[in-house]
């Protein structure tokens, strides 16, 4: 049986596209204008998508000033951030999950963010150790003070996504691409939002010249990440996705706004598959 807080998150899901929009990478760099953005949000928009994902680290604020000036305190967006960890300068990130460090860090979001309350506030990768009681009182603290409407667990780490389904938490972040997901077993009861979803979805061919494709691959090169050699279709991405690792939410980000389109119809065909389903299993039932 879920949790109040589990059901609560999910009824204020309910209705939306399933599809989240990434203020994240190249989109929090000065490589793109914040009227660029602005266009791209208001794309995002236009298409249906009302929920939107960003954090602190991400351009060291410039993520969520984005985001900000673009949807501001619209109370039809469902707005998303991160916090635990802490941009210093343009590649060093820390990590800090002490309690005043969070609530710190959620009331510089809200100013960036323009913004009464964080629909769904993610500590961003945090170990199991860092999860403490501690930490536990302050997040039910900025629950109850009205900042925060939800807490999550953004987490590629086994160990902290066990701790997902515990109060306070009401969902987890993780990878969702057949690569990973299988090696990091999620809590059946929360909600389940997948990220990188369609990272092995081929973009354009040659050599990268676009900005964003630069980004990317000036960022695999700092991090030493292999090149990977294999690919798959959107629209499996997304089946697998939805099907078989069960998201509620699949986050994305792109550069373009005809991405953004086609990931929007994708999420309709799923939709739609799954009314389908459900009319099918009622006649039957």
């Amino acid at each position: 049986m879920r949790e109040p807080r589990v059901r609560h998150l999910l009824n204020r899901l309910e209705g939306r596209l399933p599809l989240g929009f990434g203020v994240s990478g190249a989109l929090a760099t000065r490589l793109f204008s914040s009227r660029e953005i602005d266009r791209l949000i208001g794309a995002a928009r236009d298409q249906g998508v009302t929920i939107f994902d960003t954090a602190p680290s991400y351009g060291a604020g410039l993520g969520e000033r984005r985001l900000g000036q673009s949807i501001g305190n619209d109370p039809s967006a469902f707005v998303m951030t991160k916090a635990g960890l802490i941009a210093k300068g343009a590649l060093r990130r820390v990590s800090n999950f002490a309690p005043e460090s969070i609530v710190a860090s959620v009331n510089a979001s809200l100013k960036r963010l323009k913004r009464d309350r964080i629909d769904l506030l993610w500590l961003h990768g945090p170990g199991r150790h860092q999860i403490d009681d501690p930490l536990r009182e302050t997040l039910g603290g900025l629950v109850h003070s009205g900042k925060v409407a939800a807490i999550g667990i953004a987490t590629r780490n086994r160990a902290a996504s066990e701790m997902a389904d515990k109060a306070p938490f009401s969902a987890i972040m993780a990878p969702v691409h057949a690569a990973v997901s299988t090696q990091c077993p999620l809590p059946s009861n929360i909600a389940f939002f997948g990220i990188e979803g369609l990272r092995y979805v081929p973009t354009d061919p040659g050599i990268p010249r676009h900005r964003s494709q630069l980004w990317r691959a000036a960022r695999s090169i700092v991090r030493g990440e292999k090149p990977a050699f294999r690919s798959t279709s959107a629209r499996d991405a997304f089946d697998f996705a939805f099907e078989a690792a069960k998201c509620n939410v699949v986050v994305t980000t792109t550069t373009k706004a005809s991405r953004i389109q086609q990931n929007r119809l994708l999420c309709d065909e799923f939709a739609d598959r799954l009314r389908r389903r459900d009319q099918i299993g009622l006649r039957h039932a």
